[in-house]
């Protein structure tokens, strides 16, 4: 029994009347396969009225859902799911539809990009409550220093105003704002991810010590102001942010993952081995060193669905680039997105605390 709402043999849904209640999975000979009893549960949990009790993975242990797969192959989020999609705001239509072909694949976190609110802000509550029901966690994907918004504003927003050798207060509010980042923690978003938190090779050039102004203190600044506002709104909000995939790359990039650690629930370094053209030992390493700079943050593979040529993976070749973190202290992967490559089943990635 893995997702289980039983059904008699009249085909009327057998419910738990009490906690004394018991079922048992018994095979031909009379051989007991499994039991299961609602007073032995894990922390006194019962499933609503349209919920159910699952064991996603078969064996593991049993916990709540709240859309049970009765008459279909069983399913659903695993316990602690960190598997998640990067979608691009033109396919906000689709991911309403989507969300349980996703949940079957082992998919449990959609990264949706803001302009999903702009140019589609009539289907998000729709989104968010086929998600809730679903257990999958919708975070809002932010483009921060950087932005191409069609209006003749493109390439890099420096964090410091160099000439005032100041933080950009303006810039910072016009990204936490009520017409951003705010505005969708408040419209139901569970996490925020901040994409383009960096700079664009020229941190270092930045710095006025002398004031208290560096291109990494920007990236710090910005995150510690994140986490008082948007927190403020709901204290168990998910942060995450993008980071590039180079070791000891503050100087240029800003991003210094032991301090960004200490204000996100999530790094993900961007380990696009097929554009880069590295190998599994390379990624692994990585992913090992933002895992252990970055504590407490969870670290989280970003990995890509194309080759260097932006031509789409097929979903073997997505499935291995996956598994290269099993045994690694990677917790999670994230791919890099929908619309391109053939998205495998992720059901069975052995991930750190999976």
């Amino acid at each position: 029994i893995s997702n289980f709402q039983a059904k008699n043999l009249d085909d009327k849904v057998f419910e738990f009347n009490s906690s004394s209640t018991e079922i048992t999975l018994k095979d031909p000979s009379g051989k007991v396969i499994d039991t299961f009893s609602p007073s032995s549960s894990r922390d006194g949990l019962v499933p609503d009225a349209s919920g159910s009790w699952s064991r996603i993975p078969d064996g593991s242990d049993w916990y709540v859902v709240k859309t049970p797969s009765r008459e279909s192959a069983n399913y659903g989020i695993i316990k602690g799911n960190r598997t998640g999609l990067w979608v691009s705001q033109s396919s906000t239509p689709s991911v309403e539809k989507e969300l349980d072909r996703f949940v079957k694949l082992g998919i449990g976190h959609i990264f949706l990009h803001e302009w999903c609110f702009k140019n589609y802000e009539h289907l998000m509550p729709a989104i968010f409550a086929k998600a809730e029901r679903l257990g999958v966690t919708i975070h809002i994907w932010l483009q921060c220093f950087w932005w191409n918004d069609n209006k003749g504003v493109n390439g890099w927003r420096s964090p410091v105003i160099d000439s005032l050798q100041c933080y950009d207060q303006a810039l910072f509010d016009d990204i936490l704002g009520e017409s951003r980042a705010s505005k969708y923690v408040k419209a139901g978003a569970k996490g925020i991810h901040f994409d383009y938190i960096r700079y664009g090779g020229t941190a270092y050039k930045h710095d006025f010590p002398e004031k208290g102004i560096t291109g990494i203190g920007s990236i710090n600044e910005f995150l510690r102001q994140a986490d008082e506002r948007l927190r403020g709104i709901n204290p168990d909000l998910i942060l995450s942010a993008a980071l590039m995939a180079e070791k000891n790359s503050e100087r240029y990039y800003g991003q210094r993952p032991e301090d960004m650690g200490q204000v996100l629930d999530i790094l993900i370094p961007m380990i696009y081995r097929h554009s880069s053209e590295i190998g599994p030992t390379t990624c692994r390493s990585l992913a090992d060193h933002f895992a252990t700079e970055g504590y407490p943050a969870e670290c989280w593979a970003g990995t890509q669905t194309y080759d260097k040529n932006s031509a789409s993976l097929s979903a073997d070749n997505i499935y291995y680039d996956c598994h290269i973190y099993d045994g690694s202290q990677a917790k999670g992967v994230v791919l890099f997105r929908y619309g391109l490559g053939s998205l495998p089943s992720l059901l069975d990635l052995k991930l750190a605390d999976q």
